[in-house]
């Protein structure tokens, strides 16, 4: 198996006592992660750790087939579509499947992302596998709990905030406390996220000068990508909103997603 990205446990976390626990697990393109929170504490936390380690637990075993008192489960979405609550239909359900070039191997999911928008998403079957096993009724389009959190506290005019993982960069930007702009781009270097950054806040009407950066996920100060992008724009911060009562040793910014899940309990 391969070495998690990060890993902690707390000294009280026991997994005798999961009836009174959460499990909170994030599926990404190629490995997923966890967290096991009690209340508004964090007890144990890994990520990095390949898919079929959820289908087929083997190191985890024990920590994936406790009895929870709930589990919630963020997959990852191959592509989505926003849908004014206003106009959403039902019926259209079949139409923006075709939107969304659904194939035999992927289902469509329709979620209410917040007051004013459904989000409606293509997952494949084998990420619909893995959140079977925990119950597919509580899984959650992956990001839900991301832009909830951004949403729940004042997102600025000015701010463009990013979230990252493997190799994908989610932008979620708001104005006037309405959520204006949301999409998602593969990338694999810093010049790619930087040109991709770049982009978005020229479409935004946004300047490199007056702009503000706020990077969540896989993401540090002293990192490539955080570099790259201080180099073009003048404002860049990691996020440090905090949903749950975290050690020093853990980062705001590296849990704030899958954290987040617990907004959408």
């Amino acid at each position: 198996m391969n070495e998690p990205d990060y890993n902690y446990y707390d000294d009280d976390f026991s997994l005798d006592q999961a009836e009174g626990y959460v499990l909170l697990l994030q599926i990404e393109a190629a490995s997923f992660a966890y967290a096991v929170t009690q209340g508004s504490r964090l007890l144990a936390w890994g990520s990095g750790h390949p898919l079929d380690e959820l289908t087929n637990p083997d190191e985890l075993r024990d920590l994936l087939t406790a009895k929870y008192k709930q589990v919630i489960t963020g997959v990852p979405a191959l592509s989505f579509t926003l849908v004014p609550e206003g106009v959403y239909s039902d019926a259209h359900i079949g139409l923006l499947a075709r939107l969304l070039n659904v194939q035999a191997d992927e289902k469509v999911f329709v979620q209410e992302l917040d007051t004013e928008n459904r989000v409606v998403y293509k997952v494949s079957n084998g990420t619909v596998a893995a959140a079977e096993k925990f119950e597919l009724n509580n899984s959650v389009f992956g990001l839900k709990g991301w832009i909830k959190a951004i949403a729940n506290n004042n997102p600025n005019d000015d701010t463009l905030y990013l979230e990252l993982n493997e190799n994908k960069v989610n932008f979620l930007y708001y104005n006037q406390s309405k959520l204006r702009f949301f999409n998602s781009f593969e990338f694999y270097n810093a010049d790619e996220l930087t040109y991709y950054t770049a982009f978005v806040a020229e479409q935004l009407k946004l300047q490199p000068g007056s702009i503000h950066l706020n990077l969540s996920g896989k993401i540090n100060n002293d990192d490539a990508n955080f570099k790259r992008l201080a180099e073009f724009f003048k404002h860049v911060e990691l996020n440090t909103v905090q949903l749950l009562q975290l050690p020093v040793s853990v980062k705001a910014q590296h849990i704030l997603s899958l954290s987040a899940l617990t907004l959408c309990g």
